[in-house]
């Protein structure tokens, strides 16, 4: 049987003919800030390691790249956009990804998503000296 749209009213993701963001606002609650509420503090508690970790991750990258440039004052501007410009692109998709799962995503997820997409965070952890 051929179903027809027109009889049963074409849903709106089927003009724009992208339906992932449509289905998920409307029948998941996903968007800014639409999964903060208070029912959703023990998933946010759940959730907290894993900010704390990219936290930690990226205060310490940063003033990693802070206290290098200071030592590294009298070399070119070329060396030194080369040193921090290296792991910069790893480090922005991290915060990137920590961002959007903090304002606009299930937190239930954001270990799997953060971890698998973001090679930076295993990198980093196995560089931590003891």
């Amino acid at each position: 049987a051929v179903v027809s749209t027109q009889s049963t009213g074409a849903s709106p993701w089927c003009e724009v003919g992208i339906s992932y963001g449509y289905i998920q606002a409307k029948y998941w609650g996903v968007g800014m800030f639409k999964y903060w509420t208070l029912q959703q503090v023990p998933n946010f508690l759940l959730a907290a390691p894993m900010f704390t970790l990219v936290g930690i991750i990226l205060f310490s990258w940063a003033e990693g790249q802070y206290n290098r440039a200071l030592e590294m004052q009298q070399h070119s501007r070329y060396q030194l956009i080369h040193i921090f410009s290296f792991n910069l692109a790893g480090f922005l998709h991290l915060g990137a990804l920590t961002v959007i799962a903090l304002f606009s995503m299930h937190v239930q997820v954001v270990t799997r998503f953060i971890v698998a997409n973001c090679p930076f965070l295993f990198l980093y952890c196995a560089t931590i000296k003891r």
